[in-house]
């Protein structure tokens, strides 16, 4: 009798070891798919990048989307309802919010890393029972982070501070004298502004931009240095955060002036506004929604009298002259987009890619401005059209063959006019300027090839 009651507990011992060790199974299991699927889910989420800011050299990520691209994509790979799994932590890190490198460490896991580029991280929580079907209480906790990838960060910043160089560099500028007495003089009652004029022409000579421009839009956006955004949030150009609506808040007042000198240059004058009307039809546009009172009539008005107080702008310039000459008569070659002679980027073999953030040859040139999205594209030269449809990268792409191994590739159009085969003419319109493929915004990617070999297109241009 005894030897069959140690046989039933034997036996009983040995399923429940089984069973533990099932549930064992079973939690490990889970924590391996949900480690699989968060880690899906923070790469699409680092995906929801705002794309303004990428065009202009800088990765931002979008925070809205970012957040709504992470759920859906966990939805999708897992088959769960929103309600089925809880996000304990979700952040975006990048340049807009945080100092990088960034030490990181989760409070409900042991998570902890540094992040030396922008990144993606989340804390997700489900129950075991809900990978596996298991009827298990036991809940899985998992981090994960997707970080974008910078090779060379050295060369990165070299990079960087060429491209900007670039940028401005396609503007013909006069530059005159700053009025420091009237200049100084503003600043004697100017609320936290007060004494700061050497900040602030620090900030415009790093930007390369006109210390008096900056001056004028900060005073006006600021009522001299005494708003409750620069006093409170040392915010001096009513700078606002799209993904939240609220203004953007600054760690000090330098940081504060070099933000609005940055935003001046990066959105303005790069992109080829440098008049006071330029700027002011993008930065206080008239008749729009968000503003009933029409208070916006006065901006251009307003800044010009500034302007004129601070002892006038130092600095004259004309968009969108890169200092060649695109005239028909002149050049074997013609300009692809009459639209605009406005180059936004180089030529380079070492350009900071918008969409990866690595060091990758630039084997063209790119060209935009206000307004250019779906403006004719045209033929440079006569040849004819060997490929015509979507390619990896490009988009939508127009290549033409012309004489002597010289191949022209027209890339990122939104539609295609011709078709492989056809003859084309010089002037011919062949695509309309576009956003398809890896594009960050409404330009044409300009390509010249030699047997192949990729050549700058401004060496084809008089000079």
């Amino acid at each position: 009798m005894n030897k069959i009651i140690l046989m039933i507990f034997v036996v009983a011992f040995a399923i429940s070891g089984m069973v533990m060790n099932l549930k064992l199974t079973s939690f490990s299991n889970s924590g391996k798919y949900l480690k699989e699927d968060l880690e899906i889910a923070v790469h699409n989420a680092a995906l929801a990048i705002d794309q303004i800011e990428l065009s202009n050299g800088v990765l931002v990520f979008d925070q809205k989307k970012a957040r709504e691209q992470f759920d859906s994509s966990f939805q999708k790979n897992t088959g769960f309802k929103k309600s089925d799994y809880k996000v304990i932590e979700f952040k975006a890190f990048d340049e807009s919010n945080s100092k990088l490198p960034l030490k990181y460490e989760a409070s409900t896991v042991k998570f902890k890393d540094t992040f030396n580029n922008p990144t993606v991280v989340a804390v997700v929580e489900v129950k075991a029972e809900a990978y596996l079907g298991a009827n298990q209480d036991a809940t899985v906790r998992k981090a994960a982070s997707y970080t974008y990838k910078q090779k060379n960060p050295e060369a990165v910043q070299a990079a960087m501070s060429m491209l900007a160089f670039s940028s401005s560099s396609e503007l013909s500028c006069s530059y005159g004298e700053l009025n420091t007495n009237k200049f100084k003089e503003m600043f004697t009652d100017a609320g936290v502004l007060t004494g700061k004029e050497n900040i602030v022409i620090d900030a415009a000579t790093n930007h390369n931009i006109d210390p008096v421009l900056l001056a004028s839009i900060m005073w006006h956006e600021t009522g001299a240095g005494k708003s409750n955004a620069a006093k409170n949030y040392n915010n001096v150009g009513g700078l606002m955060n799209p993904r939240t609506d609220t203004l953007f808040k600054y760690g000090s007042l330098n940081d504060g002036i070099n933000a609005m000198a940055s935003v001046l240059q990066r959105l303005y004058i790069s992109k080829g506004l440098v008049t006071i009307e330029d700027i002011g039809a993008k930065y206080a546009p008239i008749g729009v929604n968000n503003d009933p009172t029409n208070l916006n009539k006065n901006w251009v008005p307003t800044i010009s009298n500034l302007v004129d107080k601070f002892g006038g702008l130092t600095t004259n310039c004309e968009p969108g002259q890169t200092g060649i000459d695109f005239s028909i008569e002149e050049n074997e070659f013609l300009w692809p987009v009459p639209f605009t002679k406005n180059v936004t980027s180089q030529f380079s073999p070492n350009r900071v890619h918008p969409i990866t953030g690595e060091i990758r040859a630039h084997n063209g040139i790119d060209i935009a401005s206000n307004g250019v999205e779906n403006k004719p594209v045209i033929a440079v030269k006569e040849g004819t059209v060997t490929f015509a449809g979507e390619m990896r990268g490009y988009g939508k792409i127009v290549i033409i063959k012309h004489n002597d191994g010289v191949e022209t590739r027209y890339a990122h159009l939104n539609s295609i006019k011709v078709q492989i085969g056809s003859k084309v003419a010089p002037t011919q319109e062949i695509g309309l300027v576009g956003n398809t493929g890896d594009s960050t915004g409404a330009h044409l990617h300009f390509e010249v090839r030699k047997n192949d070999s990729p050549i700058d297109p401004a060496s084809l241009y008089k000079k």
